[in-house]
């Protein structure tokens, strides 16, 4: 019903966008209107005189980021400048906030409160540096909570389906706060020298959190209070004072895989509190004081063949088949009659990191977007394609490289391409909801994969 509710809106602005290129595509052709008079910011426009979105520029077009954001519309891009800015901004319609890049343009909270505050869906921001929140700790010792309402933060976000990506995160309290938030991508961050946790999640579920680094945090990734259904994959996570990863508080049906955990002061990894059905696989466990603990009731391998490599493994490979010939036990059992409670049937001899799948992120088209003939017209709570479009793909592969990317509609191969830019023109004229699917594989066989709901019409 949710969907069906996006739709509609989503469908009425195109209609909306329809009939103001009837109304003014006439005005510009007879000279009758200037673009710069109607729209006096940096904009773009399609082929079809319609208004693809407006970039406000910081400091040229308003001296502060807050400012930008309080006169951008619905969809706009705000782009900044190198610079230190500071402010404490708090986002409250859907925007792109993008900076130069996290060595040269620095959001710095001044020690008070959130550096920036994400109240509405469809948010996304990228290569800033975010510094110096407030110091105050988070509220974790009353489930009856709904929100985190004592803690601050580099980033604190309290919406849904936002980007978060090339960002450096240092000096606050915790990094990353997703406070009952739902459907974010957390990719290639840098998060460190956080008082108390570099991500932590509370009641938030079916997140993707990939490529970040955190460390010289209290702990690196903290979920409690019933996160659900999260995907933490091949983040690098080291040299925090007490745990790599934290899970508790009935956290359940969360996957961590590839991820590198290492050099931690308590334990790599640690599971409380009825935390049941989380699956842990090809994660690196080097050199924690304790690589792991859990007294719930989980997965510690991929079900198949392969588990997690772990450098106090002290078993052995008799027929050399890459796998440990005992399972590594896991302590933390003890509240169900045995000292170990899970295992890691088949622990890996070498890190797993020599054979993590590749990397793989739908570029175009993105999230929440409207596209018309091919060209980005503005965000919408869902997305629109009207027309041809073409789908853009990163893959990545740091070891063996990528070897070929495979474009799918609902399930369908539709193409497949084997050379940089990994791309394919979607111009099948169809109508409704569907799924782009899009599957990387490496040259030592392992597959990632990334999708996209969209509406397609002609």
């Amino acid at each position: 019903m949710r969907g069906w509710v996006l739709f509609k809106r989503g469908l009425t602005l195109v209609i909306i966008l329809l009939c103001i290129e009837v109304a003014v595509t006439p005005l510009i052709s007879d000279g009758a209107v200037e673009m710069k008079e109607m729209f006096p910011f940096h904009l773009e426009e399609t082929s079809l005189g319609c208004i693809t979105f407006r970039t406000i520029v910081v400091p040229d077009d308003y001296p502060s980021i807050q400012e930008a954001i309080n006169h951008a519309l619905f969809g706009d891009t705000i782009k900044v400048r190198p610079g230190v800015y500071y402010e404490n901004i708090i986002v409250d319609r859907m925007v792109d906030i993008i900076g130069s890049g996290s060595s040269v343009t620095v959001i710095d909270g001044g020690g008070s409160g959130d550096v920036v505050k994400i109240i509405a869906d469809g948010v996304k921001i990228s290569d800033l540096a975010i510094r110096n929140s407030g110091k105050t700790g988070v509220f974790i010792g009353n489930p009856n909570y709904d929100s985190v309402t004592q803690g601050d933060a580099g980033i604190h976000v309290l919406s849904h389906y936002n980007t978060i990506e090339r960002n450096e995160i240092s000096g606050c309290a915790v990094g990353i706060i997703l406070d009952s938030s739902s459907g974010n991508q957390i990719h290639d961050n840098i998060i460190m020298d956080s008082v108390y946790t570099g991500v932590w999640f509370f009641r938030s579920h079916a997140n993707e959190v990939s490529g970040n680094e955190l460390s010289d945090n209290e702990d690196g990734f903290y979920l409690n209070f019933s996160c659900l259904g999260n995907m933490i994959v091949g983040n690098t996570v080291f040299g925090n004072e007490m745990d790599g990863l934290y899970v508790s508080e009935t956290s359940r049906s969360n996957s961590f895989i590839g991820n590198g955990v290492m050099d931690n002061g308590v334990f790599g990894v640690e599971v409380l509190g009825a935390s049941d059905n989380n699956n842990f696989h090809h994660n690196d466990l080097v050199n924690n004081i304790q690589n792991a603990f859990d007294n719930s009731v989980n997965t510690w391998d991929d079900n198949v063949s392969e588990g997690n490599y772990w450098s106090d493994y002290t078993g052995v490979d008799a027929d050399g088949d890459g796998i440990g010939d005992t399972p590594y036990d896991i302590p933390g059992g003890e509240s169900k009659g045995c000292f170990y409670g899970s295992q890691d049937r088949y622990p890996l001899m070498t890190p797993a990191t020599e054979i993590n799948p590749p990397k793989i992120h739908i570029i175009k088209p993105e999230n929440n977007t409207l596209y018309i003939r091919n060209k980005k017209i503005m965000h919408l709570p869902t997305t629109v394609i009207i027309g041809k479009i073409d789908v853009y793909v990163n893959a990545t592969d740091n070891e063996t490289g990528v070897n070929q990317v495979e474009f799918y509609i609902d399930k369908n191969l539709k193409a497949t391409d084997a050379v940089k830019p990994y791309t394919w023109i979607w111009d099948e004229k169809i109508l409704g909801r569907h799924t782009i699917k899009v599957v990387a594989y490496d040259n030592a066989g392992n597959h990632a994969e990334d999708e996209a709901t969209v509406w397609k019409f002609f």
